[in-house]
């Protein structure tokens, strides 16, 4: 009995530390990457609008298993959404709405899946000396669910998606580059 009221009192502190270390997390997370792209700013923010060719390239649909993925509203346009269902967590459900656009420097999108919610943002500038382009995205992800293990999660998570976000811009970058 005296080893069940230790492991039960141990469970309760990790609970409570958990709960602790979550409180002091940022709400919202922030993930922003960026990346150089040798080609003109219609043709980069050509693979950004376009939601189809987003779905090719962006961190949370092409590199994973996507069972469905479904297009509605006008491809270029504000109010366009693309909504997915896949396997592979955290963001194995979801759907990004575009927002806000200022052609060719900046889309923003609006971000859900499943308890996150957030703002992406694209921005594109020119680097004239080396006459490209940069494409920068970040994510600021709102966590809600149970008191602060969301943003425990995505704490843990933090690596994997910045290491997606930097695949996506290398594909992006390879697409963009290839197309022409």
């Amino acid at each position: 009995m005296k080893h069940f009221f230790r492991a039960v009192v141990f469970c309760f502190l990790v609970l409570i530390g958990l709960i602790i270390f979550g409180r002091f997390q940022p709400n919202p997370f922030t993930f922003e990457r960026s990346h150089y792209v040798s080609t003109s700013m219609e043709l980069a923010y050509s693979g950004v609008e376009n939601t189809r060719e987003m779905a090719l390239w962006a961190p949370y649909l092409a590199a994973r298993d996507i069972d469905e993925i479904a297009f509605t509203g006008a491809e270029n346009d504000v109010g366009s959404i693309i909504s997915w269902r896949g396997a592979e967590k955290p963001f194995s459900v979801g759907t990004q709405e575009i927002r806000a656009k200022s052609p060719p420097h900046f889309i923003q999108s609006r971000f859900i899946s499943g308890v996150y919610e957030g703002a992406l943002y694209y921005g594109l500038s020119e680097d004239y000396e080396n006459s490209e382009v940069i494409l920068t995205i970040q994510l600021d992800i709102k966590s809600g669910g149970f008191p602060y293990f969301n943003r425990v999660k995505l704490f843990m998570n933090k690596g994997k998606i910045e290491r997606e976000f930097d695949a996506a811009l290398i594909r992006h970058k390879t697409l963009i580059e290839n197309s022409r």
